[in-house]
């Protein structure tokens, strides 16, 4: 099953937040002598450029640049930030009632994707739940390369336990109110 894109797909919100988030959980850390903002990262990676420059300098140069106090930003931010969530979670509820949302007898309680999905990204923009399962390891000869792969579980909103008892009950995909993609 094709999974599609969703409509519109504002611009990623990742870089805008991201300094704000990371300054925020680097703040709570109380012990050792580690950074406790992104700039300190970045003037890790700059004084120590063998270890520290593979590690995407460009992209924390570009979330340390941004301002989300700055008014037009801001509102640019939480504009593609609810356009995002409502046409991923408008995608995915799509998928889950199988295109016909006032039939509820061909729902799905949850789709299967493979780690890695476009799905699982769009679970995450949508601010759906998704649970990522052990699923066995890729063939050898293989992009994969006997690495551990998985699997993940998308649902809806406040689908946690649907899918806690979809999963005990069945990971094979042998159960029928679950879509694989």
């Amino acid at each position: 099953m094709a999974v599609g894109t969703p409509s519109p797909d504002p611009a990623s919100i990742v870089p805008r937040e991201f300094k704000r988030d990371l300054n925020a959980s680097l703040s709570g850390i109380r012990r050792g002598h580690g950074a406790r903002s992104l700039q300190d990262i970045i003037g890790y990676n700059t004084a120590n450029s063998v270890e520290g420059l593979k590690y995407q300098q460009g992209q924390l140069l570009a979330a340390q640049a941004v301002n989300l106090s700055d008014p037009a930003i801001g509102a640019a931010y939480k504009a593609d930030l609810e356009a995002g969530k409502a046409s991923n979670r408008a995608l995915i509820d799509g998928i889950l009632t199988n295109g016909t949302p006032g039939d509820k007898s061909d729902d799905f309680d949850a789709v299967m994707a493979p780690s890695g999905s476009a799905l699982v990204g769009y679970a995450d923009r949508a601010g759906y739940p998704a649970l990522t399962l052990p699923a066995g390891y890729g063939p050898t000869a293989s992009s994969a390369g006997h690495n551990p792969i998985g699997v993940t579980l998308v649902g809806t909103a406040f689908s946690e336990a649907r899918r806690s008892r979809l999963t005990a009950r069945s990971f094979a995909a042998e159960e029928p109110r679950l879509l694989v993609v």
